[in-house]
């Protein structure tokens, strides 16, 4: 398919996650069963999850005022990342 069936059929949301202590933050985040994967990108963090509405009320928790926390499109390295770990299973 095209790279847009692609990751539409992967059913990910994606959201950027900025501000300080990104490593540990990102430890955090994936121990929460609402997220599907945290990647690091820079300095980013991109976290996603096939269940929008858990995910953005569990993550919230773990932010404060000097975090950024907004959805963006899912991309095809988010989907591929996701699915070859899952492969690793």
């Amino acid at each position: 398919g095209t790279i847009d069936d692609i990751i539409s059929k992967e059913g990910l949301f994606t959201w950027v996650v900025k501000g300080p202590n990104l490593l540990n933050l990102a430890v955090e985040l994936r121990q929460l069963k609402e997220v599907e994967q945290v990647l690091a990108f820079g300095n980013i963090l991109h976290l996603s999850s096939k269940n929008k509405k858990s995910v953005e009320e569990a993550v919230r928790t773990k932010f404060d005022k000097n975090h950024e926390f907004y959805e963006v499109s899912t991309s095809l390295e988010d989907v591929f990342i996701n699915l070859m770990s899952k492969a690793k299973k």
